[in-house]
């Protein structure tokens, strides 16, 4: 009897502990590819694509933005739901207005649609770095007017 009684008791201990981890949830989401790397003249719009997948079992909720440089980059869908194991390519659109290297994340974050028990959100952070090159024609005008001032600088000389 002892023993039964011993067993019963390992069981529920062991029992509980699964309730509890079933209790609160988190969604799954994944991204392809894991990073993005766009090079690209500033003022000229550059097309990235990505894509979601909803790794779990349940219909998703999902929300994607850019955590910096929000004027430069825009993502088309960016609010949108996943069916269980479904998944959707996002454009990424990225047009900046000054030249130089920038860095940022792209965040993913899903949330469980089933309202009925608690549900921690998930999401993953997608690194972007940007590398923008100075427009060709600022370029062009710039040795222009450098040979403009070479040029009157000779003319002054001589």
């Amino acid at each position: 009897m002892f023993k039964v009684r011993q067993l019963v008791i390992i069981f529920l201990i062991v029992a509980s502990q699964f309730m509890i981890v079933f209790s609160a949830m988190a969604v799954g989401v994944g991204v392809k590819p894991s990073y993005i790397e766009v090079e690209v003249e500033e003022g000229v719009q550059n097309i990235n694509k990505i894509k979601i997948y909803n790794i779990s079992k349940e219909p998703i909720q999902l929300r994607i933005y850019a955590d910096e440089l929000v004027d430069w980059i825009k993502i088309v869908p960016n609010d949108f739901r996943l069916e269980a194991e479904e998944s959707k390519n996002v454009l990424v659109y990225v047009t900046a207005d000054e030249d130089g290297k920038r860095a940022t994340n792209l965040s993913v974050v899903a949330s469980s649609l089933d309202k009925k028990q608690f549900n921690a959100d998930s999401g993953i952070k997608v690194p972007i770095r940007l590398d923008i090159r100075e427009k060709e024609s600022k370029i062009f005008s710039n040795i222009f007017i450098f040979m403009g001032l070479w040029y009157l600088f000779v003319l002054i000389i001589i």
